[in-house]
């Protein structure tokens, strides 16, 4: 969520410059309207061209919004009981509140508080922009030891955004319309978190148990991770070390397999709900854009199953369709 403000400069007849700002959603606010002598202070800099004053100006500015917001909470507060309940127990000290009011809606954005990434640290460094993908065999050895800046950051930004529909200064529905924020790459590792509104519930509870969710698709998201490392690693000794894979997520891996007297690539492809569902096996013969591929029918399967009882399943899945697979390597190149 982003407050718009609408700045122009203008000369009058001296040359000086003058400073204009607007909220745009907020016509009745006039954060220079208040007077106040830091902010003519800073004007007056301003005015004699001292350019690096303007940062303290906005500074001010929108420290006179959250004080023109708070006296619009509490006027609202006063009118509804429920949402008096919800704005004191979410704005408790060291926590920030985000908040955008109009006549019709009073919208928060909680950040979540607790939720600590530091399990999928190493994954989410290898998703971010701009960071190289090492060789699959020494991922994670060369990722273990790497700094959590990435996760910090990302710690951050998880939120959740509550919309309060209003009418005459009142709630209007039993509940917010609720939205939760994450970043782009932790979704990506841990999915999208959906946690119904209970009845008899107040926001900062419902924002409590989001980031109780969160914190355990974070644990489960690692236990998936090194499952399915195992995995490919057991699949190694017993077929071949794999021609690729998904380094970042270790999510899929491919594999040269044996099929009559050519060679096809085997694609093992763990996503999820692994371990509960068996990998999706595939083959493709080499050579040609237009090889065909075959699909390996569903197997039995168990996710009881430790990874290497899992990988030499696979392996008789595959002697059972092929039939022309080496013996087991007993261990990994």
């Amino acid at each position: 969520m982003f407050l718009v403000w609408q700045i122009s400069f203008h000369r009058d007849s001296k040359g000086q410059v003058l400073l204009d700002i607007a909220f745009k959603e907020h016509p009745g606010f006039n954060p220079l309207a208040a007077g106040g002598r830091s902010l003519e202070h800073l004007l007056e800099a301003w005015n004699l061209n001292q350019e690096r004053q303007l940062y303290q100006v906005l500074e001010q500015v929108f420290l006179r919004f959250a004080q023109h917001q708070q006296t619009r909470f509490q006027a609202l507060a006063a009118n509804d009981d429920r949402l008096a309940f919800d704005l004191q127990t979410v704005h408790r000290p060291g926590l920030q509140l985000l908040a955008l009011e109009t006549l019709q809606k009073l919208v928060l954005v909680v950040p979540l508080e607790g939720v600590s990434l530091e399990l999928i640290h190493g994954q989410l460094a290898a998703l971010n922009p701009g960071q190289p993908l090492n060789q699959a065999a020494n991922f994670v050895m060369e990722h273990a030891a790497m700094d959590s800046h990435v996760a910090s950051e990302l710690e951050g930004d998880m939120k959740v955004k509550a919309v309060y529909r209003l009418l005459n200064g009142k709630v209007t529905a039993e509940k917010p319309d609720l939205e939760n924020f994450l970043p782009a790459q932790l979704q990506q590792l841990i999915g999208a978190v959906e946690v119904s509104w209970q009845a008899g519930t107040c926001l900062s509870e419902h924002v409590a148990v989001v980031a109780a969710r969160v914190q355990q698709q974070v644990a489960a998201a690692a236990t998936d991770f090194t499952w399915r490392q195992q995995l490919f690693t057991h699949l190694a000794d017993e077929i071949g070390w794999p021609l690729g894979m998904d380094e970042a997520q270790q999510r899929w891996a491919c594999y040269t397999v044996q099929v009559g007297k050519g060679s096809a690539a085997l694609y093992v492809e763990a996503e999820r709900p692994f371990p509960t569902k068996a990998p999706r096996l595939s083959l493709r013969a080499h050579g040609g854009q237009s090889a065909q591929v075959v699909r390996i029918p569903q197997y039995d399967w168990s996710e009881r199953w430790p990874p290497a009882r899992m990988a030499q399943q696979i392996k008789a899945t595959l002697n059972k369709q092929i039939g022309l697979l080496p013996p087991s390597r007993g261990g990994s190149q």
